[in-house]
């Protein structure tokens, strides 16, 4: 069997997460366009975080973290025909069907009171008395996402742990495509034309489940209720799992509770705010979900096996190789983001109902997200090298206090800062998240980094990054990317290549300095 070096997989599942994200700016280019920033545009974005939170706390997050160190363990000591696996497989799709249908019905009931829970600010008639009334009626619609998309995450875990990496990661472009082309279909027949947005996450989750429920088929691991709830509750693993997941549950719950809050603050600030925040934090999921995520789903399932093996030497390679390439990708892609804001948003965003006004807001919004860029790429390994041995109370623990933190500092940069405040809350919360976990992790003898020549690899990353700063700085500040708007396409050239420039002479600097690529190729999978 040949061995795929954890980079290789990183890179697979990051170029396919690179097409969805594609296709996600894509949405939000359109969105920004044809909608512009105002109340209606962020009506959407309230309902749509409902679901997408839940989605966030139970399916993707969650339940990966428990499932898949367990779904490892039970493999590794399994027959050849995977009998015990898919017993498990079984026995968790029906307590996951049962749990999500009931959500997902309780949700559609209370929508209005969750509506008004956490998006109080448009329950303001001095606003405009329209908004409550549209954002309840697309929660409704986008709310049985929830159990679209908590199967589609379940086929994902499966797939990831046969180190099947490229269609879960390429699977969400599917959601984006469908809400572009639901908008183009249906939005003339509609009240709103953004109603259609809605109706495209449900097209998207639909089609999304099939294309990975088939890939499952494929390697014969199709769940199949053939057990009853009571005696798929009973059982140890499907215990063990629902006990794994209850403090990640309250980990991953205070992060999406900050966003919650953050979004309820939001709608009492000016009209446009909750779009500004999630264009910006649309280029901010960029790098996190090309290289965080993708290197949390790739290293997870091998952490787990080399825990689960006792092969600590190999574990703490995983780990230190993991963080460097984090750090290495981090760095540079938060830089842009402080010192290209303009270039980057006027690139992405600039267009139709989406004016000189709205850039501004959104490029501060970017510049604080920046702040915190490398604690949340890098949270997402830390958290995995905890998940992995079957820790998941400290993270928990960790994130309720970050949580904490976050909306102290909100009640301090808010008054002053207004939107761009809640983004530099949530950076310096993720800052401390990293920071803590990273604390944890050397103190408990996890990550062993003195043996690993950290200092030397920061030594030679330093100066890279302060050139590549100076050149995006200086570019940012010297172009009128705002009057580029009459020619975009040459803005969008213009854009690359300064970034393209950029990475060139990073990457050239760090050869120059000594760091080399097979540095990080050494760690191979684990037969």
């Amino acid at each position: 069997m040949r061995k795929k070096g954890i980079l290789y997989s990183i890179l697979t599942v990051s170029f396919f997460t690179l097409l969805s994200k594609i296709t996600g700016l894509a949405r939000d280019i359109f969105i920004a366009r044809t909608i512009g920033a105002n109340y209606i545009s962020d009506s959407f974005w309230i309902a749509f975080r409902v679901p997408n939170a839940l989605r966030k706390i139970f399916a993707e997050g969650a339940f990966s973290q428990a499932f898949i160190p367990i779904i490892n363990s039970v493999r590794n000591k399994d027959s050849i025909k995977y009998t015990a696996t898919k017993d498990l497989i079984n026995k968790i799709t029906i307590i996951l069907l049962v749990s999500v249908i009931i959500i997902t019905t309780i949700g559609i009931i209370t929508s209005p009171l969750i509506i008004k829970t956490i998006a109080s600010g448009i329950c303001d008639q001095t606003k405009n008395s329209k908004q409550f009334a549209y954002t309840v009626t697309m929660t409704r619609i986008m709310f049985p996402y929830v159990i679209l998309i908590s199967f589609t995450s379940l086929a994902s875990n499966i797939l990831n742990t046969w180190k099947i990496f490229s269609i879960p990661a390429f699977t969400p472009a599917i959601l984006n495509i469908s809400m572009i082309i639901s908008c183009v279909l249906f939005s003339q027949y509609l009240e709103k034309p953004i109603f259609a947005l809605s109706i495209g996450v449900i097209t998207g989750g639909i089609i999304q489940l099939s294309i990975q429920w088939v890939a499952i088929i494929k390697i014969g691991l199709a769940p199949k209720l053939s057990t009853n709830f009571i005696v798929a509750w009973n059982d140890i693993n499907v215990k063990k799992t629902i006990t794994k997941m209850i403090p990640a549950i309250i980990g991953m719950s205070a992060s999406q509770i900050s966003i919650l809050i953050n979004t309820n603050i939001a709608t009492w600030l000016e009209n446009g705010s909750l779009t500004w925040l999630a264009f910006s934090d649309r280029i901010t999921e960029l790098p996190i979900s090309l290289l965080g995520m993708a290197l949390s789903t790739v290293m997870l399932p091998e952490l787990s096996k080399s825990f689960s093996n006792k092969n600590y030497i190999q574990y703490n390679k995983l780990l230190n190789n993991g963080l460097k390439i984090v750090i290495i990708f981090a760095v540079p892609s938060a830089i842009c983001m402080a010192t290209l804001p303009t270039g980057l948003v006027t690139t992405l965003f600039h267009y139709g109902q989406f004016n000189e006004i709205d850039v501004h807001k959104t490029k501060y919004a970017v510049m604080a997200y920046s702040i915190g860029l490398v604690g949340m790429m890098s949270s997402k390994l830390l958290s995995s090298a905890f998940y992995s041995t079957q820790n998941t109370l400290t993270p928990a623990k960790i994130s309720l206090f970050v949580l904490l933190i976050s909306q102290i500092l909100n009640l301090i940069t808010v008054p002053i800062y207004k939107h761009v405040g809640l983004a530099l809350s949530l950076s310096i919360g993720a800052l401390v998240n990293s920071i803590i976990m990273l604390i944890i992790l050397i103190n408990t003898k996890v990550f062993n980094y003195y043996e690993n020549k950290w200092g030397v690899f920061l030594l030679r990353l330093i100066p890279a990054s302060l050139v590549i700063s100076l050149l995006f700085n200086y570019c940012d500040s010297r172009i009128d990317w705002i009057g580029l708007q009459t020619n975009f396409i040459f803005r969008f050239i213009l854009f690359i290549a300064i970034i393209s420039l950029g990475m060139l002479l990073y990457t050239f600097l760090l050869f120059l300095f000594g760091m080399r690529l097979k540095d990080f190729i050494k760690v191979t999978y684990i037969k």
